[in-house]
C-alpha cells in the first residue's frame, strides 16, 4: 500500500447500497450475473485501500475504505451505467453511498483496512437480527463505533489513563498468593465494562503494542506505589503474541527492563494471544534475553489447541497456565482429568510450575491440587481489586516466583 494518510492524506469507508440489484440479478443469466459482479466489484477494488479493502455484505450491499479523493458519487454512476449495460431492466438499479471520515482516529491506511475487517466480522456475527433494508446503515453505524473505539483505545494508550486491578494466584498447597495477575481495566463510563472486546479490537486493528507498552508502564508504577511500604508479591503482566513480534516493542522492553534492575523477580510475563507468534525462534531468544535479567515468563491458554504443544516446544518458559475450559473438563470428567494430570506431569518434567484458572470453589481447588496443579486462580481466591494490599493476610514473606 501507498502511505498516503503519512503524507497528509485522509481515509474514509464507505457503504454502498445498490437498491434493485438483487432483483436484476435474478434476471438475467448466469454469464451476466457472473459479469455484474465482477465488474462492480473490479470498479470498488480500483478505488479501495490497497485494492483489496472492498468487501461485499449481502445481495446488495457493498463497502470499501479508500482515501478521501476518491469521488463516491462517480462510482455510483459507473455501477448504475454498468447495469443499464447489462440489461434492459438495469435502469431500475440506483446506488446509493453513505461515507465515513476514519482519520479523526489517527489510523494509518493498514489501520483502517483491519477496523473495516473487524467491523464485518463483528456484523456478520449479528446479521441475522438486522433488517434486511437497514443493512447498510446498521455496518455504517459500527464502524462509526470501531473509529470511535479505536480512538479511545490510542488516547488511553498514550495518557497510561487507566488502572490496573491485581487478581491473586495462590499456591494450591500452602494456601498463600504466590503472585498476582495484573488486568487492565479502564476509568469514567467505561469503568464497569470488560476491556475483552477493546484488547481484541487493538489486537485486530495493529495497535495492540501501543496499548501493552502503556500497560507495562502503569504496572511498574502501581508495583512500584504499592512497595514503597509493603511487601507485595511479583506481578504478571500480560503481553501479546503480536507485541512479542514486533521489534521495536520488544527493543523498548528490554532497555526499560535492563534500567530497572529493582524490578527484577517483582515482575513477570504473561504471553497471551500466542496463535498471533510468527517466528517462535526470534521471539524465544528474546524471551531469553528478559529471562536473564530475571523476569520470568508464563505461556498463558494453554491446551486451548494443539498449537499449545508448539508453543511450549518453541518458548522457553518457567511458568504454564491452564486454559479454563480445560480446567473445568478436568473437573468435570475422568477424561478431562486424566489429560490435565499428563499435562501437569509433562510440564513439572520440563521444569515448568503450573496454574490452574477459573477455580471457583474449594473443592475445585483441591482437585487442581491432586492433578498436580502448583497454583491455582479464580473467583474462590478472589476477584481483581486496584488495591492488592487488601490480600495481605494472604501474604508468605518470601512470596516469590522462583525457578525449580
Amino acid at each position: 500500500m501507498t502511505s498516503f494518510i503519512h503524507a497528509g492524506g485522509d481515509a474514509q469507508v464507505s457503504m454502498l447500497k445498490v437498491n434493485h440489484l438483487d432483483k436484476l440479478l435474478n434476471t438475467v443469466g448466469a454469464t451476466d450475473k457472473k459479469k455484474l459482479l465482477g465488474e462492480i466489484g473490479s470498479i470498488l477494488s480500483e478505488s479501495s485501500l490497497g485494492g483489496d479493502t472492498a468487501s461485499r455484505i449481502d445481495d446488495t450491499s457493498f463497502s470499501f475504505a479508500h482515501a478521501s479523493a476518491v469521488d463516491t458519487q462517480a462510482i455510483n454512476q459507473k455501477i448504475e451505467a454498468l447495469a443499464a449495460q447489462i440489461h434492459p431492466d438495469g435502469d431500475m438499479v440506483q446506488a446509493i453511498s453513505s461515507t465515513l471520515d476514519v482519520d479523526g482516529a489517527g489510523m494509518s491506511e493498514d489501520q483502517v483496512a483491519r477496523a473495516l475487517i473487524h467491523t464485518m466480522q463483528r456484523f456478520c456475527e449479528n446479521k441475522g437480527s438486522v433488517r434486511e433494508n437497514a443493512l447498510s446503515d446498521v455496518l455504517s453505524g459500527m464502524m462509526t463505533n470501531t473509529v470511535k473505539n479505536v480512538s479511545f483505545i490510542k488516547e488511553v494508550a498514550k495518557n497510561i489513563d487507566f488502572d490496573i486491578h491485581f487478581m491473586p494466584i495462590n499456591d494450591l498447597k500452602r494456601g498463600y498468593v504466590h503472585h498476582f495477575e495484573g488486568l487492565l481495566r479502564f476509568k469514567g463510563e467505561r469503568s464497569k465494562e470488560s476491556p475483552y472486546h477493546m484488547i481484541c479490537l487493538a489486537e485486530e486493528v495493529g495497535i495492540i503494542c501501543d496499548l501493552d507498552m502503556a500497560v507495562v508502564k502503569k504496572s511498574i508504577e502501581r508495583v512500584h506505589h504499592f512497595r514503597q511500604t509493603h511487601f507485595l508479591p511479583p506481578l504478571a503482566i500480560n503481553l501479546s503474541g503480536a507485541s512479542l513480534g514486533n521489534d521495536m516493542f520488544m527493543r523498548t522492553l528490554y532497555n526499560m527492563l535492563k534500567d530497572s534492575p529493582e524490578m527484577s523477580g517483582h515482575l513477570l510475563f504473561e504471553i497471551t494471544e500466542s496463535a498471533r507468534i510468527e517466528d517462535l525462534p526470534k521471539v524465544n531468544r528474546i524471551l531469553q534475553s528478559i529471562r536473564k535479567l530475571n523476569f520470568e515468563v508464563c505461556l498463558d491458554d494453554f491446551g486451548a489447541g494443539a498449537a499449545s504443544f508448539d508453543y511450549l516446544n518453541g518458548l522457553d518458559v518457567d511458568v504454564v497456565k491452564f486454559d479454563g475450559p480445560v480446567v473445568k473438563r478436568a473437573y468435570s470428567t475422568e477424561k478431562g482429568n486424566d489429560l490435565l494430570r499428563a499435562m501437569s506431569n509433562m510440564c513439572h518434567d520440563l521444569n515448568i510450575h503450573t496454574v490452574a484458572e477459573m477455580v471457583e470453589d474449594e473443592a475445585m481447588a483441591k482437585h487442581m491440587q491432586d492433578c498436580g496443579i502448583d497454583f491455582g486462580q479464580g473467583w474462590f481466591f478472589g476477584k481483581p481489586d486496584p488495591d492488592p494490599i487488601q490480600y495481605a493476610s494472604k501474604f508468605a514473606p518470601t512470596s516469590k516466583v522462583h525457578r525449580k
